[in-house]
């Protein structure tokens, strides 16, 4: 049934909740691809570490089912890899274009590509909102659906 559930040993989230039955016993536990709740659009940044972003910047993240990423820095365009394992999340070595933008959005970007880099963790709160989260159990990046 699609409801999103946490894997109780990891807190992994999965797009589906499944249950088995078999006569008197039923077990439950969580099913689909957790890829498949990053995936499909594009997620709009709405913090970095606690900080909020610049008005305007525009910074965003795509992820495809094959394990890409992609968006927009807020100056550059990036891509890298992604890998999700049972227990999290790691975003690969980032590429980017080279544009050269104001010293503060230059450093919000930097920001953002060391917080892809510390990801250990996603989940999805109460209102829809991605949280990228480091190994420290902080939120290093708040997103949404665009």
């Amino acid at each position: 049934m699609p409801a999103l559930c946490r894997d109780a040993a990891t807190g992994m989230p999965h797009p589906d909740t499944v249950t088995l039955e078999q006569g008197e016993e039923r077990l439950a536990g969580c099913g689909g691809a957790p890829i498949a709740l990053l995936a499909g659009g594009e997620w709009i940044v709405e913090d970095i570490g606690g900080g909020g972003i610049i008005d305007s910047s525009h910074v965003t993240l795509a992820v495809d089912r094959s394990g890409r990423v992609a968006g927009r820095g807020g100056c550059n365009r990036y891509f890298g890899p992604l890998t999700i394992t049972g227990e999290g999340i790691a975003f690969g070595l980032i590429g980017a274009t080279m544009m050269a933008c104001g010293e503060a959005l230059m450093a919000q970007e930097r920001r953002f590509f060391d917080a892809l880099a510390a990801v250990a963790r996603f989940d999805l709160d109460p209102t829809g909102a991605l949280l990228l989260i480091g190994a420290d159990g902080r939120v290093l990046v708040r997103a949404r659906r665009g």
